[in-house]
């Protein structure tokens, strides 16, 4: 990240990604630099809106299932 109010404000939302969505935390915190280097100064209301609507969390294409070995 650019600087270090950027870094923190990547770990904040990860954070609230990670306890409110449920998303594991290397996940999150992928999409909360994301989200600051894309959206400087929007806030956590936003971020949280922009996994949910945007979906950048769920797969493009859905996953075939692996068999049982």
């Amino acid at each position: 990240m650019d600087t270090i109010e950027d870094d923190d404000e990547a770990r904040y939302l990860a954070s609230l990604a990670s306890q409110i969505l449920g998303i594991r935390r290397p996940q999150a915190e992928r999409l909360a630099e994301r989200f600051v280097r894309e959206l400087p100064g929007s806030d956590w209301e936003r971020f949280l809106r922009w996994i949910s609507d945007g979906s950048p969390v769920r797969p493009s294409s859905p996953t075939r299932p692996q068999p049982i070995r």
